[in-house]
């Protein structure tokens, strides 16, 4: 359910400039700073997009552990409409992280915005904020309102084709964007009964989060946007506390990707009919595992070195794949099932 924080010097997220061969024309890249009334400060976000000229060639979330991608830094916008994908990362993760997938998207023909959830993203993250779950949607209506006023963004958007994509912590924001709800003694009625495994609870509770005290309006709150059209989440978590009426209410198309199977797959992630039952209770769901996978295949291909750092500084071992497993290949099978999803071809 989670990326620990990792030390800054070697794995902070940046934009590298980089050599002329290695800058993809095809995808522009900005960064925004994007103002929410529930937060104090600044909300730091992302937006790939098509271009057709160039901009300072960068790469985009490469550090000692992660390869970061190539894009075109503050490149002008094609012309046109595109749609628009909607990306919420995992607690502890970064929107820099999902780079390859935003990219891929770009060069389909859409546009990918996503945001730094504070309290929960990379060099800034802290269990105690990051249960305040429903920080994380609000943040992401806000980066919403911020494109769609924008004088020149919001005539790059096609308003009726905005769909939104969550991993893992960013599974249940985008989740709760489409109309789900959580239910405070749902959820602590899960992690008690389940206080040995579920590995979203042990992360709370060892980071000093006592669940018992958490706001129950607020926990509960509607965050439902109805912006929104299409919903995809990659081992999603917090399922389990979202009251299962409102589950059941989701009108929306969704497609959910569980990563791996049996011990391989997090117990909090399940969205299985022996999991959490997501991909049952939806009524237009789309539900695929993906063999040979572990929840962290999800993130950036990972440098030869990465592995070793993780294990020098005792962190989670992030890079590593289950028997069998190549996170490239799990990277096209990720992507293969969200183009459908997306762009389905008709049938015959």
């Amino acid at each position: 359910m989670r990326m620990r924080t990792l030390p800054i010097a070697s794995v902070g997220l940046f934009c590298l400039t980089i050599s002329s061969a290695l800058s993809d024309p095809t995808i522009g890249y900005r960064e925004l700073q994007i103002p929410a009334e529930h937060r104090e400060q600044l909300i730091r976000a992302s937006l790939w997009y098509p271009t057709s000229s160039n901009g300072r060639e960068a790469l985009v979330g490469d550090n000692a552990v992660f390869s970061g991608g190539p894009v075109q830094r503050d490149a002008e916008m094609a012309q046109g409409r595109f749609p628009l994908v909607l990306m919420s990362h995992g607690s502890g993760g970064s929107a820099e992280n999902m780079n390859w997938l935003a990219s891929a998207l770009v060069r389909d023909g859409g546009m990918v915005l996503a945001v730094n959830h504070p309290g929960s993203t990379t060099g800034n993250a802290d269990p105690k904020r990051a249960v305040r779950h429903w920080t994380r949607p609000k943040d992401l209506s806000a980066a919403l309102d911020y494109i769609l006023a924008d004088r020149e963004l919001s005539g790059r958007i096609d308003r009726d084709d905005i769909s939104g994509l969550g991993f893992s912590l960013g599974g249940a924001s985008i989740f709760s964007l489409g109309g789900g709800r959580m239910d405070l003694a749902r959820y602590l009625d899960y992690c008690r009964t389940n206080r040995n495994r579920a590995e979203d609870c042990l992360h709370f509770v060892r980071g000093g989060v006592d669940l018992a005290t958490l706001p129950q309006a607020e926990f509960e709150q509607e965050l439902a946007d109805r912006r929104i059209k299409r919903l995809i989440g990659i081992d999603p978590g917090l399922i389990f506390g979202m009251a299962e009426d409102s589950i059941r209410s989701i009108k929306l198309p969704s497609l959910v990707i569980n990563l791996g199977t049996g011990t391989n797959r997090l117990f909090a992630a399940n969205s299985g009919p022996d999991g959490n039952r997501l991909s049952e209770l939806v009524p237009d769901m789309r539900y695929h595992v993906v063999p040979a996978a572990n929840h962290f295949s999800f993130l950036a291909l990972c440098k030869h070195e990465g592995a070793r750092i993780l294990r020098e500084e005792g962190e989670d071992p992030i890079c590593d794949e289950p028997p069998g497993g190549n996170r490239a290949e799990v990277h096209r099978k990720i992507l293969r099932l969200i183009r459908n999803f997306l762009s389905p071809q008709p049938a015959g």
